[in-house]
């Protein structure tokens, strides 16, 4: 039963579904000032289901891993090693306390064991748009990476609920 409930999306603004979200910082700056914001507590069910085209950081590929961020909270993936189309299948389960944040998601190269992770590629969704379509289907989006021309698409879903 997926729905999100009206206090979920007070005050949130309602933005376009498109890549260039992800290129303009002002677009994840959404909602009124920090100390207006409302509060609210929902859960954000997301799945990180795969990733494409991820850039090749060991010899003939990588060892990639996913970091999801939102407020204070981190979350990762398991290490899939030796691949640049990886699949993780991971649900995750998050409290939003702050309906104007933003998740962040962050492809990374293990290496080392862990002790070194070089990065991938990442990619930014505003809360206030994951409310605002009630979730986000499986869709390929575009990690960006500031050196690399090619680092690949992450495949996820989300849906929200109240708390």
């Amino acid at each position: 039963h997926t729905h999100t409930h009206p206090t979920c999306l007070a005050q949130s603004c309602f933005l376009p579904w498109n890549s260039d979200l992800f290129n303009d910082e002002e677009s994840v700056k959404c909602g009124p000032p920090l100390a207006l914001r409302q509060k609210a507590s929902c859960l954000l069910y997301a799945t990180i289901h795969r990733a494409r085209n991820l850039a090749i950081k060991d010899l003939v590929s990588s060892d990639p891993w996913v970091l999801l961020e939102v407020g204070t909270m981190r979350l990762r993936t398991s290490t899939i090693s030796s691949t640049l189309a990886p699949e993780w299948e991971k649900k995750f389960v998050i409290i939003l306390e702050d309906v104007f944040d933003v998740l962040t998601l962050t492809v990374f190269d293990e290496d080392d064991g862990g002790r070194r992770n070089e990065h991938l590629g990442a990619l930014q969704l505003p809360l206030p748009l994951i409310l605002s379509r009630n979730g986000i289907e499986k869709e390929w989006i575009p990690l960006k990476h500031p050196l690399l021309l090619k680092s690949g698409q992450v495949q996820g879903v989300t849906h929200t609920h109240t708390h």
